[in-house]
């Protein structure tokens, strides 16, 4: 078989129905704490709920987590964020930072797989390739496989390859964006520590309110107004997720959906098409 790499071309795959899922690391780990404390439970919960909603609906699923608590604060301690080149030092940075996602994976899919989900971890530092910080390329033949035998590959944040600077961080939020549009995915979900998208910030102000649904072209000309993370994070937190999606040119993509993930039952809500308490950013 040929390999086959996505690099702003569309891939196609015979499949259609395929959703792009993203947990964010504020939802998987206590992003506040430096070293990785994984949420079991409600990672539990959260199987059992994508576990009902795959029986009740036949559809592809494509799981990637955030790097979480511990990721984020190895980037920010080695200045991972501009790469590493050939810095010994960041070399090191994101040798450790990649461990670590990749120990994050392996708990989580110790945990998804408990409840009969046929998870496998696919870690994007094997598989993505980088130019100046930007996934250049993405080698797709591991995850469409993983899919057509009925399958749910998970990738995560990771660091990656990179063509000018050495290694550079591989954000999860703009590989969702990336595989949605390779994939020909109509929808991406990002479950988040919020219940979706504020006129204001929702930590800093109670008097923040709610946007249910929006265009997405007000949101690029309301960026301004979006937080950056409120705990530890290298890729800008909700503005940085907002940007990444909405950066990646993919006419196939109808909706965003932004949940709150700390709520177990919103997956199955989410995954099924229901309407609950969230942002929905209509293409």
């Amino acid at each position: 078989m040929t390999p086959s790499f996505f690099n702003g071309i569309i891939y196609y795959m015979d499949s259609n129905n395929i959703v792009v899922m993203k947990i964010g690391g504020s939802v998987i780990t206590q992003k506040s704490r430096d070293r990785l404390v994984i949420r079991q439970k409600l990672l539990r919960d959260i199987s059992r709920q994508i576990r009902q909603a795959l029986d009740n609906r036949q559809h592809g699923l494509v799981l990637i987590h955030g790097a979480g608590s511990q990721g984020h604060h190895l980037a920010l301690s080695y200045g991972l964020k501009n790469g590493t080149r050939r810095s010994a030092r960041k070399l090191t940075g994101a040798r450790v930072s990649t461990l670590v996602d990749q120990q994050l994976s392996m708990t989580m899919t110790d945990i998804l797989t408990e409840s009969e989900l046929p998870v496998v971890p696919l870690h994007p530092s094997s598989l993505v390739y980088g130019k100046n910080g930007n996934i250049d390329s993405v080698f797709m033949d591991p995850i469409c496989k993983a899919l057509e035998l009925g399958q749910i590959p998970m990738l995560h944040g990771d660091m990656m390859y990179d063509a000018k600077l050495g290694m550079s961080i591989c954000s999860g939020d703009v590989l969702a964006a990336k595989l949605a549009k390779a994939l020909r995915s109509s929808r991406i979900l990002f479950a988040t520590d919020t219940d979706g998208l504020y006129d204001r910030d929702p930590f800093q102000y109670s008097d923040a309110t709610l946007i249910p649904k929006i265009r997405r072209e007000e949101v690029l000309r309301s960026l301004i107004t979006l937080g950056q993370s409120h705990h530890k994070d290298a890729t800008e937190g909700m503005r940085g997720k907002v940007r990444s999606v909405l950066k990646v040119k993919n006419p196939r993509l109808k909706e965003v959906q932004i949940f709150n993930g700390t709520k177990a039952r919103n997956y199955f809500l989410a995954l099924s098409g229901r309407k609950f308490r969230s942002t929905r950013i209509l293409s």
